[in-house]
C-alpha cells in the first residue's frame, strides 16, 4: 500500500486496512482507528511510548485527540528534551493543560490552563511567567493553526503492534497501561497523583521559559526534532507531504 511506503511502516509490525464503511469508534477486532494527520504531526507507528502513556492514562483512543493536541504533546516532549529531562509524564502535561470536548463528537482537545497556575505552589524558581497580550501567543505552547481541515477524513484502521500498551515504573511499582481501542469518556482530569520533587522542579523551569521558547515556531522544527530522536529521518521527510482525504488514493496498491 502507498500509505505503508509513504511513512516507511514495517508490515511485520503494523497492518493497515481501510475504513470500508466502519465508524472510527467501532474498529475491527484487534485494530484501532488512526487518522493520517497524526503522522504528519510527528506521531509514529508503533506509537511512541510517551504518546502511548498519555493516551492510556487519559483513557482516550488515538483518534479521539485533535491534531493540535498531538502537536502540543510533541512540542512539550521537545521542550523537556531541551531541559535534559525525560518526556513529560501525563500528570506533567495535565499541570499545564485540561481536556475539553469538541461538541458531542467524542473528540477532545488540550486547552491551556491559566498562567497563574503554571508555577507549582511553594516551588522557588528564578524568573516568572512571561506575559503577553497577543492572542496568538497565549497558552503554554502557542502558535498552532486554528483550522485543521479534512483531518477527520484521513482515518484508517491499524492492527498488530500499534503501541497499545506500555509498562513503566511508578514510585517503585511496575505498572502496565493500555490504550483504548474504542472511543471512551476520558478520566484524565480526575487523576490526582502527587508530583515528585523532580517533576515540580521541571514544571517550574518550563513555566518560566521565555515566551519565544514556548512557541511552535521554536519547538516544532523538523531538524531539531529529528536530532532529539522524536521521530526518524525518513518519517520526518515524508511527513511534509499533504494528506488527501481520498481513501481510494491512500489504499491503492
Amino acid at each position: 500500500m502507498r500509505y505503508m511506503r509513504r511513512f516507511d511502516l514495517d508490515s511485520n509490525e503494523i497492518s493497515l486496512i481501510p475504513a470500508e464503511g466502519r465508524a472510527a469508534w467501532n474498529p475491527p477486532p484487534g485494530h484501532v482507528a488512526i487518522y493520517g494527520s497524526m503522522l504528519t504531526c510527528g506521531v509514529t507507528l508503533p506509537l511512541q511510548p510517551f504518546i502511548t502513556w498519555f493516551l492510556a492514562e487519559a483513557r482516550l483512543a488515538p483518534a479521539q485527540l485533535t491534531p493540535n493536541s498531538y502537536r502540543i504533546l510533541m512540542c512539550m516532549w521537545h521542550m523537556w528534551h531541551r531541559m535534559k529531562r525525560p518526556p513529560p509524564t501525563p500528570r506533567e502535561v495535565r499541570h499545564f493543560y485540561s481536556l475539553r470536548p469538541v461538541g458531542k463528537t467524542g473528540i477532545y482537545f488540550l486547552q491551556s490552563n491559566q498562567p497563574e497556575f503554571w508555577i507549582p505552589k511553594d516551588v522557588v524558581v528564578k524568573g516568572s511567567v512571561e506575559p503577553t497580550t497577543d492572542e496568538k501567543m497565549k497558552g503554554f505552547v502557542w502558535g498552532f493553526p486554528t483550522s485543521n481541515k479534512f483531518w477527520k477524513n484521513s482515518w484508517f484502521f491499524v492492527g498488530k503492534d500499534w503501541g497499545q500498551s506500555i509498562s513503566f515504573d511508578l514510585d517503585g511499582t511496575q505498572m502496565t497501561c493500555r490504550v483504548p481501542r474504542y472511543f471512551c469518556t476520558p478520566q484524565w482530569n480526575h487523576l490526582t497523583s502527587a508530583f515528585t520533587d523532580e517533576e515540580l522542579k521541571t514544571l517550574a523551569r518550563a513555566a518560566v521559559r521565555p515566551l519565544e521558547k514556548r512557541g511552535k515556531p521554536y519547538l516544532y522544527k523538523e531538524g531539531k526534532m529529528i536530532k532529539a530522536h522524536l521521530f526518524p529521518q525518513i518519517s520526518a521527510c515524508r511527513r511534509r507531504r499533504k494528506f488527501t482525504s481520498c481513501m481510494h488514493f491512500l489504499f491503492a496498491t
